[in-house]
């Protein structure tokens, strides 16, 4: 990564500006909304799930060190993935992660919430992100 940062910098004009927003690393909080109640709902995942991510976090700290860009702005924030089936859910960690998965007992938990609340259930996904605005230095 650290490489294509380097090459984007050559690419910028002086006035040009890189936007970058990606995932921090750690595990995304995974709840059960109903209408009555929110519910933390467990789920393991491994470490190597996160490499890249910390990856990413490493190469822009490096660029912004040793030269190409200059940090201009940061901002830290919390966003929400809504998930209103075990189904969707279960694709949204398929496509993203490769050795995460959800305890047995926390599946079983959320089928039986949505199938109890007729429909008025949902998971929700928090994950923390980091977005940052870095200009060329030269």
């Amino acid at each position: 990564m650290v490489h294509a940062l380097e090459k984007t910098s050559e690419l910028l004009n002086s006035a040009g500006i890189l936007i970058e927003v990606y995932d921090l690393t750690g595990p995304p909080r995974i709840e059960l909304h109903t209408a009555n109640h929110t519910r933390f709902v467990r789920r393991i995942i491994d470490s190597s799930d996160f490499e890249m991510l910390h990856l990413a976090d490493s190469a822009l700290d490096y660029v912004v060190e040793k030269g190409p860009f200059k940090l201009e702005k940061e901002h830290i924030f919390e966003y929400c993935i809504q998930a209103d089936s075990l189904t969707a859910f279960n694709q949204w960690l398929d496509e993203l992660w490769d050795t995460s998965y959800l305890l047995d007992e926390s599946a079983q938990l959320i089928t039986d919430t949505m199938r109890d609340s007729k429909g008025d259930a949902r998971v929700v996904i928090r994950r923390t992100a980091r977005m940052v605005r870095l200009s060329p230095s030269k």
